[in-house]
């Protein structure tokens, strides 16, 4: 009976820390932006979007278009 509870507090305490690492915020900046695939892959494993900086103008505008919402740096004295 004692292995059973110990086995059961085990397994509660496993999924309590799997919830606490999933929960936290977890974020990103993405060098090198081009179109965005790694923000792409980032955004849907949940992470979010400090900035994200390309020195193309033309790349930035496409990444602009693809995440409206994210901050794009198209020098790196902006900062």
């Amino acid at each position: 009976m004692y292995q059973k509870y110990i086995n059961m507090k085990k397994e509660i305490q496993k999924e309590i820390t799997q919830k606490e690492i999933t929960q936290k915020e977890i974020n990103y900046i993405d060098l090198f932006a081009g179109a965005g695939g790694l923000s792409l892959g980032f955004d849907e494993v949940g992470f979010k979007n400090v900035f994200s900086l390309d020195i193309k103008e033309d790349y930035c505008e496409t990444y602009k278009h693809n995440f409206p919402t994210h901050m794009i740096i198209q020098k790196i004295f902006q900062i």
